[in-house]
């Protein structure tokens, strides 16, 4: 063989060890940083179950809440409706508010 073609030979390997390296060196860091994406996943994913948990939480202590609000606004209405309808009645005019005696 001749001087030059060892010269290439050499060359080639030389290059091929050099882009091996490097494609080691990406592989490693492509694994430490998908090991870190999953980590992140698994953090953002315990986050989203937590405001999930309060928000659940939230929702079932406003219904009821709201439920309550809403049933004491109707008893009142109903006692004033009433109130009213006996201060009509003990007026003597027996006529319902609204209408003429």
């Amino acid at each position: 063989m001749e001087t030059p073609l060892y010269i290439l030979i050499i060359m080639l390997s030389v290059v091929l060890i050099v882009f091996l390296i490097v494609a080691i060196i990406l592989g490693v860091q492509l694994l430490k940083l998908t090991k870190q994406i999953q980590g992140i996943a698994g953090t953002a994913s315990k986050i989203a179950d937590d405001a999930k948990g309060v928000a659940d939480n939230i929702r079932s202590i406003t219904t009821p809440a709201a439920i309550g609000v809403g049933i004491a606004t109707a008893i009142d209405k109903i006692r004033s409706s009433v109130h009213n309808a006996k201060s009509e009645k003990a007026e003597g005019n027996g006529a319902p508010s609204g209408e003429a005696p």
